[in-house]
């Protein structure tokens, strides 16, 4: 099954650089394992997490037009790289009337703290900074009142996170909202009739 897509803006030179298609076999490879004890299937889990908080805390602040993004390959041209890369996926949402808030700020910052929170697998420096620059940017847009400020508005959105998920429903509905999105960007591969054979036989789970 194809889940990694590749971006418009890929070249057709760059597309069949053999850097570009052994970077895409492993992805593919990667995101289609299904074997409960391959990493890739709890990092799967993991990203559907992240991105589900992003979702969830989008929905409750009134954002519009919430669009899930899968895997994408891309060829990175900054001349320091000038490689191909992949983003491994993302949310998109239009801002809700009223422009950035608390509540905006923290559907923004709740991929990195619901993973923390509510699993024993946080995510990484480049996940977060990149969670911080996205509320940085709406920040700096909408407020634009320099670090100290921008400081406590991190500060502030966190507690009120950590608040929100004392509370199991919101908890629920944080992982309900990671299932539709792995539902929608990683579907169960159908299951052929040698896969049903394997299946009875113990083969596989």
């Amino acid at each position: 099954m194809n889940l990694v897509k590749i971006s418009p803006t890929v070249t057709a030179a760059q597309r069949y650089d053999p850097r570009f298609t052994k970077l895409l076999k492993q992805s593919e490879a990667f995101f289609n394992c299904r074997k409960p004890c391959c990493f890739g299937e709890k990092f799967r889990a993991m990203l559907c997490l992240h991105e589900g908080a992003h979702a969830y805390f989008a929905r409750k602040a009134g954002a519009t037009n919430i669009v899930f993004h899968g895997p994408e390959m891309f060829w990175d041209s900054r001349p320091e790289y000038n490689r191909p890369a992949i983003s491994k996926s993302s949310v998109s949402w239009d801002e809700p009337v009223g422009g950035f808030t608390g509540e905006t700020a923290k559907a923004d910052l709740a991929g990195f703290i619901c993973r923390r929170e509510m699993t024993d697998s946080p995510n990484d420096e480049i996940a977060i900074s990149s969670d911080i620059a996205t509320c940085r940017g709406r920040f700096d847009r909408y407020i634009g009142t320099g670090d100290e400020a921008f400081k406590k508005l991190l500060k502030d959105v966190e507690a009120a996170l950590l608040v929100d998920l004392k509370s199991p429903s919101i908890r629920a509905e944080i992982w309900a909202e990671a299932k539709r999105f792995e539902k929608q960007i990683f579907p169960a591969p159908k299951l052929t009739s040698d896969m049903l054979r394997a299946k009875r036989l113990g083969w596989m789970p």
